[in-house]
């Protein structure tokens, strides 16, 4: 059995629009509770309808790991053989650049928390380390327009996409909230990573740091 894992950081993310109705409710909220845009979002980010845009997945940088162990089937005490690491940014391909689609709402709330461990763990029965071939091996990674590094959307084996089992082997360490205005020439209804610096303004921008608060 090839247990495949990438050590390094996972975002959990997700885009919605908003009314200056709702803008004004949260930012009540903030004066009320004394509490941060992003403490606020953080409760309440399961109501916020409709979600623009959704992502769970492992973060491309310079400091992951892609790692495959080859373990005996079915043996739990079997410690496995780590035969194949490498960063994930020398395996990946150039990232596609992905567009969003915006409606015409005034204001767009885009919330993440980041988690550190084992960002994507899957495992294939009936392989070991004599099988492996890196030359099978292949990470595709999109662009975001509003964050600053890629994610690793897919990873394929032979030209079948693994799936990532969702173990929880990670640490939530940060949580952020930024809250963005369109500008007045925002009308174009698919935004890229060219164009949303331009469109768009911070109206507030609240972090959690999850490590001070468990320190």
């Amino acid at each position: 059995m090839l247990n495949i894992q990438i050590r390094g950081s996972k975002i959990d993310l997700s885009v919605h629009e908003i009314s200056e109705k709702t803008k004004i409710s949260i930012f009540n909220q903030i004066r009320n509770t004394k509490l941060s845009l992003a403490e606020i979002i953080m409760n309440q980010k399961k109501n916020i309808n409709p979600t623009t845009y959704q992502a769970q997945l492992p973060i491309l940088t310079n400091d992951s790991e892609f790692i495959v162990t080859s373990f005996k089937n079915d043996d739990y005490y079997d410690e496995g053989i780590s035969f194949f690491r490498k960063k994930t940014s020398d395996i990946s391909e150039i990232p596609n650049r992905k567009t969003i689609s915006f409606q015409n709402k005034p204001y767009i709330i885009i919330t993440y928390d980041i988690y550190y461990g084992s960002s994507f763990e899957t495992e294939i029965l009936d392989l070991d380390y004599t099988m492996f071939n890196n030359n099978s091996l292949s990470i595709k990674a999109l662009s975001l327009p509003f964050f600053d590094f890629p994610l690793i959307e897919k990873i394929l084996f032979n030209k079948m996409e693994l799936v990532n089992l969702q173990r929880q082997r990670e640490q939530k360490v940060k949580s952020r909230t930024i809250l963005y205005k369109k500008g007045l020439t925002s009308n174009i209804k698919e935004i890229s990573e060219i164009t949303f610096p331009h469109l768009f303004e911070i109206v507030s921008d609240s972090e959690i740091d999850i490590r001070k608060i468990n320190d």
